[in-house]
């Protein structure tokens, strides 16, 4: 292999001082001290970590620049790996008499929690960038495993989309703290919100969501909407919506979307992003109708109640060419519905033109 950031073989290559620890660690090998202070951005994040069954990679990048997204290992890996943990560090009671660290948490997410949340925006665990504290973000997670203590509180999340990682919680728990109090404390089942979610790479070559500050990890009830799935917020929208509650509905439908992944757009996403634009027909927000119903139609271009709400948007603001060739794209002979908007837009565009004929 050549230099770690130009490639070049032909030249006698120095090894990093750090990873030349031990033969287990990624090398990395460079031509000159320039190329190896230009490659230290990507190199620190392994950088004298073992590597050795290293189960989170980085996909790369959909337009071939910058970090690629996280790649999580299955639910079933991660539970695995808790428990086999769990079982090494398990003692009698009276061993469980352990200090928590009050000083390891320097690298960790410790900004106190800000006082209001709704400031903070949703995100699931493929939206963490690694590496670093994401700041004004939030991520709602589910406990699935019973927790463990040494030094902080060992367990493990998921979220609304079933990805899960190893949690550690750091000066969450007095230093008396056992592992039954762990257990009452976060047991399964119990949600959480964690705000500027910190996601590393540990000194195992694993995935972890790391909190050193308690106030940045809130308890979340069952029927709190900070948990709802974004199935569950969309029915609420909809609920509000046939209550004729159009702004109520709209911040359920915001929040579902906030809550579905940014990659991998679904069904659901085009389902959400039509009933949102309704909305703002309903409240006649008509260029904020077009630009959701333009937004799902990106994903579904065959999607027949966001196009025919995207005609009377456009059709509201006058954009009655516009409405046509959306409605001469999307119709088919047989359409009775599409054939007798079109007649009612191109009659409306007639009125329009006798109404305010044009300026000589």
């Amino acid at each position: 292999a050549g230099c770690s950031n130009c490639g070049a073989t032909n030249i006698d290559l120095k090894i990093c001082a750090r990873c030349k620890s031990t033969s287990k660690f990624k090398v990395a090998k460079y031509c000159s001290r320039q190329c190896q202070k230009t490659h230290w951005k990507a190199h620190k994040k392994s950088c004298g970590i073992d590597l050795t069954g290293l189960s989170c990679i980085l996909q790369p990048p959909s337009n071939g620049k910058g970090v690629g997204k996280v790649d999580f290992p299955s639910k079933t890996e991660v539970l695995n790996g808790h428990n086999r943990n769990r079982a090494e560090f398990q003692q009698p009671a009276w061993v469980h008499q352990i200090m928590l660290s009050q000083k390891d948490g320097t690298s960790g997410s410790v900004s106190k929690a800000p006082k209001n949340i709704s400031d903070l925006q949703n995100v699931n665990l493929q939206d963490l960038k690694l590496g670093e504290v994401n700041k004004g973000k939030i991520l709602c997670v589910k406990n699935i495993a019973h927790p463990f203590i040494v030094k902080a509180i060992s367990t493990v999340v998921e979220d609304h989309v079933g990805v899960a990682v190893v949690l550690t919680l750091y000066n969450f728990l007095p230093s008396s703290a056992t592992w039954d109090d762990c257990e009452k404390k976060i047991p399964v089942g119990q949600k959480l919100q964690i705000v500027d979610p910190y996601l590393k790479i540990t000194m195992e070559g694993k995935l972890a969501i790391r909190v050193d500050h308690p106030s940045n990890v809130i308890l979340v009830s069952d029927d709190s909407d900070a948990w709802k799935s974004p199935e569950q917020l969309k029915e609420l929208g909809n609920k509000a919506f046939n209550d004729k509650e159009y702004l109520q509905a709209q911040g359920f439908y915001k929040e579902a979307l906030e809550k579905l992944p940014s990659q991998g757009q679904n069904s659901l996403t085009v389902t959400l992003r039509s009933n949102l634009a309704i909305t703002y027909l309903r409240l006649q927000c008509f260029r904020d109708a077009e630009i959701e119903c333009k937004k799902a139609l990106k994903i579904d271009k065959s999607h027949k109640k966001c196009n025919l709400r995207l005609v009377d948007a456009l059709d509201c603001q006058y954009k009655f060419d516009e409405a046509l060739e959306v409605l001469r794209a999307f119709s088919t002979t047989n359409d009775k519905t599409m054939t007798d908007k079109m007649k009612l837009i191109q009659s409306r565009k007639s009125q329009a033109k006798g109404e305010f004929p044009s300026v000589p």
